[in-house]
């Protein structure tokens, strides 16, 4: 997906006023990955992750959710929500094995049907899309 690829990450004003934003940093103290945190129906919801692909299968990825699990924790959530693509082998997959499972469009909170339709003003089709969710209990 070249054209999702080629997005660019967001700026220093949308870092600014995220919830959250957790940093990986390698062995030079240099970013290598963030997690970026907003609030969706009150609950902790995983807006960006992202991890150079240099960076890619080392576990960089897996420590920033465990780490956004203990942000939501920290503030009392019972639950991490995301949106992914549906059918990107790289994506519901890796989230899964991390426990994250899908939502059916039926359990779908207001919230999130709003971020559907936010991603389809960017030209990601909303059939392509899903919600997951990551208990905490």
């Amino acid at each position: 997906m070249p054209e999702i690829a080629a997005h660019p990450p967001g700026d220093l004003d949308d870092f600014a006023a995220a919830q959250a934003l957790l940093v990986a940093v390698g062995d030079d103290a240099e970013p290598i990955g963030y997690a970026w945190i907003e609030l969706v129906d009150d609950t902790t919801y995983l807006e960006q992750l992202s991890v150079l692909p240099e960076q890619g299968r080392q576990g960089v990825g897996t420590a920033l959710l465990d780490a956004v699990a203990d942000w939501a924790r920290a503030r009392g959530d019972d639950a991490v929500v995301l949106t992914t693509f549906r059918d990107v082998p790289f994506n519901g997959p890796l989230y899964a094995k991390r426990g994250f499972v899908h939502l059916s469009e039926t359990e779908w909170t207001e919230g999130q049907r709003e971020i559907i339709a936010f991603q389809a003003t960017l030209g990601m089709d909303p059939a392509s899309r899903t919600v997951m969710r990551r208990s905490l209990a």
